[in-house]
């Protein structure tokens, strides 16, 4: 079954074009947002997710995963 996922994003964050790479390389899909003037705010993501500090937030039906390396766990244990 595939998965939708919500990618929190900023520009030139390797592990953000990895995470969803990885995504993309396991079958679902994503939605990507990014923190940047033009797009998504800061506080956008802080009212979600209230103790992100680092890049990418990643969301699952609306339960967070985590960042990257959370992402790999949570491929690891579920897949």
């Amino acid at each position: 079954m595939r998965k939708h996922f919500v990618i929190w994003t900023k520009d030139n964050c390797g592990f953000c074009i990895r995470a969803k790479q990885l995504v993309t390389q396991k079958g679902h899909s994503y939605e990507e947002k990014k923190v940047a003037p033009t797009e998504h705010t800061m506080n956008e993501l802080l009212d979600i997710v209230p103790a992100a500090r680092t890049f990418p937030q990643i969301l699952l039906y609306g339960e967070l995963v985590g960042g990257y390396t959370d992402l790999v766990e949570y491929f690891k244990e579920n897949e």
